[in-house]
């Protein structure tokens, strides 16, 4: 890595660590402090690394057959940043693990039967923070174009101290552009949203999600009953979820029966008077899902 004082890369299998080793031998500037090995990460200890900066723990979490204890072996040795980049199972709710199995003969498997896959950024976000990040963000949730079927790619941000990733939030926006990425990164790609606003012209277009309008209703009696038959409308449609824009917002608050109802639903995203996101398919405080 470019600028860095000294950097140390480990993979289980000798194959990738020969290619690591002939590009840091013939790169055109110095390879000093650049250290790899042949090494399974359960036994990074006995390495005895050091302590660093950034630890990058990329493709190695869906591979493990204890991917918390894996993830925590690289946590203890990381002071300030960790990137974590990993494939997820699609078509889970968010926020458990998925048991699977793979074969450790092929090159690019685990070097275990066993192996588990995460279902989105919920767990991920619980799972880093019980390791002590104080700041964590989901920074990609995307299907790559040759992932294997039933897969997507996330890859999350933790840092240690609160503040840290101030520049990467500032980066993200305000208003519409706000709103789409927090879309892109805390909803899951080919879900259906809907977008309570102004109308049409008002919804955000974000990648791999299909959006559609709800515009907001007019003040006659019943406007609860019927903004509320409306979701459920949408919802069986298959909209798995509801965007709500600072106008929709605005227009909650004056109408106490519908805010109600949309708030026993989880809330996963949101931003005082800007805008939120709810999951119409759970309601608050539920848990994660365990199994295949």
């Amino acid at each position: 890595m470019y600028g860095a004082g000294e950097c140390f890369g480990f993979d289980a299998r000798s194959h990738w660590i020969d290619q690591a080793r002939f590009l840091a031998e013939h790169r055109v500037k110095p390879s000093d402090g650049m250290r790899f090995e042949v090494c399974d990460l359960y036994d990074l200890p006995k390495v005895a690394p050091g302590r660093f900066d950034v630890t990058w723990f990329n493709g190695i979490f869906y591979h493990l057959p204890d991917p918390v204890a894996g993830l925590k072996l690289a946590a203890d040795i990381t002071d300030e940043l960790l990137i974590l980049n990993t494939a997820v199972k699609a078509g889970h709710p968010d926020g458990g693990m998925v048991i699977a199995h793979e074969n450790p003969d092929r090159l690019l498997a685990g070097m275990d039967d066993l192996n588990w896959f995460p279902t989105g950024p919920r767990v991920l976000t619980g799972i880093l923070r019980w390791l002590g990040f104080s700041e964590v963000r989901c920074s990609v949730w995307r299907t790559p174009q040759n992932q294997k079927p039933g897969l997507d790619r996330i890859e999350m941000l933790a840092a240690r101290e609160e503040g840290y990733l101030a520049d990467f939030d500032a980066a993200a926006g305000e208003g519409e552009d706000r709103l789409r990425h927090v879309i892109a990164t805390s909803v899951p790609p080919r879900s259906l949203i809907a977008v309570l606003g102004p109308g049409a012209e008002g919804i955000p277009q974000v990648p791999s999600r299909e959006m559609v309008a709800m515009p907001l209703p007019d003040q006659a009696a019943g406007t609860d009953e019927l903004a509320i038959g409306e979701v459920e409308r949408l919802r069986g449609a298959g909209a798995g979820y509801l965007a709500v824009t600072a106008e929709g917002l605005a227009w909650i608050e004056s109408h106490p029966r519908f805010a109600a109802w949309i708030r026993s639903h989880e809330s996963i995203a949101a931003a005082a008077g800007a805008y939120e996101v709810v999951s119409l398919a759970r309601p608050r405080e539920e848990g994660g899902i365990v199994g295949g």
